[in-house]
């Protein structure tokens, strides 16, 4: 059967076109189909572009996941235990100037201590004088105003020790890296409150001892005093022979 001259023409350009990409040597291939416009394969330029296609991929996928770590890494901690010890620390001070107490926290503090313990001054009358009743009532409204204090800012431990319980559960479910900072900061606050806990109780037994002690130093100023007193009027009176008193003795 004789073919016709369109058909022939025909496989001879499909048989040069599987010439062309069969040739492993040639860079790129340049087909002529008459009545065709003109054809240029390269496969090297395909595999090329197959292979930017793949890495364009693999960015976006990079990408993607990065998007995905920092949305992760954002995420706020949840129900942060946060306390306020403003309130307790209000309360304290209230409790330290109930009564009569000499209080830390009084405007006048420095004018009430003065005049509840004046020094080297003679009191007057000096058995149960007014004088010495204030000071015992007031040094015992100090202690009884310090241990109210301590007992308050001791009630606050369990609920305290209860919150950092919940802040060491906390630490199993942190994610992200904002999570952590944010825990982090939790727990840096919880410790700089124990702080100012820990400094209000000194001030609280501050106060009670140096009010205490006070007492005791004004207790002995005032019976040298009146000692004193005693001796001046005794060497101040009229020498007598007596054999039971030699006036030429004087107090060292």
């Amino acid at each position: 059967m004789r073919l016709s001259t369109s058909s022939r023409r025909l496989l001879a350009s499909a048989g040069l076109l599987a010439a062309a990409l069969a040739a492993p040597a040639a860079a790129h291939a340049q087909i002529q189909i008459p009545g065709v416009p003109q054809i240029v394969l390269d496969p090297r330029n395909l595999v090329q572009n197959a292979r930017q296609v793949a890495q364009a991929a693999q960015q976006i996928e990079n990408q993607r996941r990065q998007i995905l770590y920092q949305i992760q890494s954002l995420q706020k901690l949840r129900n942060p235990n946060w306390r306020e010890i403003g309130g307790l620390v209000g309360q304290l001070d209230a409790l330290m100037r109930q009564g009569e107490a000499l209080a830390y926290s009084a405007a006048d503090l420095d004018a009430q201590f003065q005049r509840t313990f004046p020094g080297h001054q003679l009191p007057t009358g000096w058995v149960a004088s007014q004088a010495q009743r204030t000071q015992a009532t007031r040094a015992l409204a100090t202690l009884r105003a310090s241990l109210n204090a301590t007992r308050r800012q001791m009630q606050d431990l369990q609920p305290g020790m209860a919150r950092l319980g919940q802040i060491k559960r906390q630490m199993g479910g942190i994610q992200g890296t904002q999570e952590a900072i944010e825990l982090q900061n939790t727990l840096q606050a919880y410790a700089a409150e124990e702080l100012v806990m820990l400094r209000q109780a000194v001030a609280v037994q501050t106060n009670a001892l140096a009010v205490a002690q006070a007492r005791e130093i004004q207790r002995e100023m005032q019976e040298q005093v009146v000692l004193d007193q005693i001796l001046r009027n005794t060497l101040s009176r009229p020498r007598t022979r007596s054999a039971g008193f030699d006036g030429s003795w004087r107090r060292p």
